[in-house]
């Protein structure tokens, strides 16, 4: 019932002496003893001291335990002789102020932390469940079945390399924002990389009916950079714009040079269906699809611009976008022109 055991006892005790003092006043009504008078106020006094004494050994020491856990390093005491009050709740206000911000931080790290275990769970549910159909199928005899043993084989296979890509994505992910990564810099022909990042996704692009369009400068353009992964980040934009473009479409790229600038920037342009203001702040987060029934049919770990984002940041690069909802997107990110 009661928390506090000090507060408690001193309850205790100042009840006790109150009725002693009420019973020597009741006494004193009939005695005259000087004597008397004097032991009740010594009594008084000692009764007020000890009274005085527990109170304060108690409003100390958690005084002090909130010292302790205000100034965990320990450099910082508080001094018994001089309890300031007034201070201490300054401190303690000044306190909270500054770890505010840390407790947010750490708000958002956490709900950070359930969404990010929550869209895994998802997102591996889907492929799992379909191998599993798929499995119980050719178990129940469609092994046997040359009609659909091979096509249910090939479409395990594709939902198990959308798991491996997804864990390769997430482990890259992790290695940049752990500073695990290493990044072997090199000098580099950019139209190559770009040329290739085309090839790479040109299947893609003649099924959904659009067109890759390459501006090609006519000197050529030098970048340093870990070519392997600006080419996955290329890769990753320009597939990004055949999977939200408009069927007949176009993708532009592009390559601009600002003058006193040892910048190149690299844009990736489309046509498509283009995104919402809302969406415009959490387009880079892991997950986050904008049009979430148009991704889960067309596949993807829903990691590329996540992706793209933590590779420039890598490289002390920055990436921009520019969106009208119903008219397309531009994706532009700079890169470290190479001294010849």
């Amino acid at each position: 019932m009661f928390k506090h055991k000090a507060v408690v006892i001193v309850a205790l005790f100042a009840a006790i002496i109150a009725v002693v003092f009420a019973l020597l006043f009741h006494w004193m009504h009939f005695t005259n003893n000087i004597n008397l008078y004097l032991s009740l106020v010594v009594l008084f006094a000692l009764t007020f001291g000890v009274i005085v004494y527990l109170l304060n050994r108690n409003i100390y020491s958690r005084l002090d335990t909130l010292y302790k856990l205000m100034y965990a390093s320990g450099d910082k005491k508080l001094s018994d002789k001089n309890v300031n009050i007034g201070r201490v709740e300054k401190e303690v206000i000044k306190w909270s102020q500054e770890k505010e911000p840390i407790i947010r931080q750490l708000k958002a790290q956490e709900k950070f932390r359930r969404e990010f275990i929550g869209d895994v769970a998802h997102e591996l549910k889907t492929p799992i469940f379909n191998i599993q159909g798929y499995i119980f199928t050719l178990i129940d005899g469609g092994l046997y079945d040359e009609t659909i043993n091979k096509k249910y084989l090939r479409k395990a296979q594709k939902n198990i390399n959308r798991m491996i890509h997804m864990v390769q994505d997430l482990d890259l992910i992790t290695k940049i924002e752990s500073g695990t990564l290493v990044l072997t810099k090199k000098r580099f022909l950019l139209s190559l990389v770009i040329e290739e990042a085309i090839d790479e996704v040109e299947m893609r692009a003649l099924e959904k009916d659009i067109k890759i369009r390459y501006q090609k400068p006519k000197e050529d353009i030098w970048v340093i950079a870990e070519k392997n992964h600006i080419l996955r980040v290329l890769i990753n934009l320009i597939s990004n714009s055949l999977k939200y473009g408009k069927k007949g479409g176009k993708t532009e790229i592009s390559i601009k040079h600002k003058k006193a600038s040892n910048k190149y920037w690299i844009k990736v342009e489309d046509n498509g269906i283009g995104i919402k203001k809302e969406d415009m702040p959490r387009i880079f987060e892991r997950f986050y699809r904008v049009d979430k029934s148009r991704s889960r049919n067309e596949g993807g770990s829903g990691l590329g611009l996540a992706i793209v984002k933590h590779i420039l940041e890598a490289h002390n690069e920055t990436i921009s976008v520019k969106s009208t909802f119903g008219e397309g997107t531009s994706f532009q990110f700079s890169l470290e022109k190479a001294l010849k």
